[in-house]
């Protein structure tokens, strides 16, 4: 019999609680858009990564090829360095 994450006190979270938490965060914490995070992240960085430090990682646990890093805007892929 398996160990369930339940069981471990392990809770597991989607993709949209992930979004959900950055947009969130960059909205309250920076006073910026989420998807503006998210450029800043797979471009030239965070201006201000101290104040949603705990967010950026959990992007990491997204699919490198999540839509929000392959989607198109304004002609070229949002995130490169994933």
């Amino acid at each position: 019999m398996g160990l369930k994450l339940a069981d471990a006190g392990i809770a597991p979270i989607t993709r949209d609680d992930i979004l959900g938490q950055v947009y969130e965060a960059a909205k309250s914490r920076l006073g910026i858009g989420g998807e503006e995070l998210i450029e800043q992240y797979c471009t030239s960085g965070v201006e201000r990564p101290g104040p949603v430090a705990d967010v950026l990682i959990l992007l990491d646990l997204l699919d490198p090829e999540d839509p929000v890093f392959t989607e198109h805007r304004r002609g070229r892929t949002v995130c490169t360095m994933r």
